[in-house]
């Protein structure tokens, strides 16, 4: 309901995070309200199932993601990344916000990053979870395209500081 009503009012990129099981069921609602990718979890399917996802977003021309939480390697989706055209590496424990950045995600975002680089030059890759002006230059440093941050700018004083700081911070680190 909430990309529906806002799909007439922004003709901005609607990036769709789906952190629910069985999300082959509610695709087709997201699709009709005007998602621009939708987003699902590795963890909530079978590598068929995600496929199948996947190629449908496509048919509906819709951008598909997957993503991983903390537990899981990188190397459980090598072979789903030629479905996708983003991987979301969750840098928290999906659930609630506020959460630490786990530095140890780092690792996970080169790899998926050497992965991409090698075989899918255009895969956008995204990271979620305890982003700020610090951990926005590290995930960018180890090969993040896109950044989510929500506490550390609806929390700032100055969300319009707090967003700058944090694209000047992950500029800087991609460039080095």
């Amino acid at each position: 309901q909430v990309v529906k009503a806002l799909r007439p009012l922004s003709k901005l990129f609607f990036d769709v995070h789906l952190m629910i099981s069985d999300p082959s069921k509610y695709l087709d609602d997201f699709i009709d309200a005007g998602a621009d990718i939708i987003t699902v979890h590795k963890e909530a399917c079978n590598d068929d199932e995600l496929k199948e996802i996947a190629e449908r977003l496509h048919k509906s021309g819709i951008k598909a993601g997957i993503s991983v939480k903390p537990a899981t390697p990188p190397e459980s989706i090598k072979t789903l990344m030629p479905y996708f055209d983003m991987v979301l590496v969750m840098t928290v424990e999906p659930g609630f916000g506020g959460q630490s950045y786990i530095s140890d995600m780092n690792d996970k975002i080169k790899k998926i990053a050497e992965y991409s680089a090698q075989d899918f030059p255009n895969m956008i890759i995204e990271v979620d979870g305890g982003i700020n002006s610090k951990t926005a230059a590290e995930a960018a440093k180890n090969g993040a395209t896109v950044l989510v941050a929500g506490s550390s700018v609806f929390r700032a004083d100055d969300a319009a500081q707090a967003i700058f700081d944090i694209r000047a911070a992950a500029k800087d680190a991609a460039s080095r």
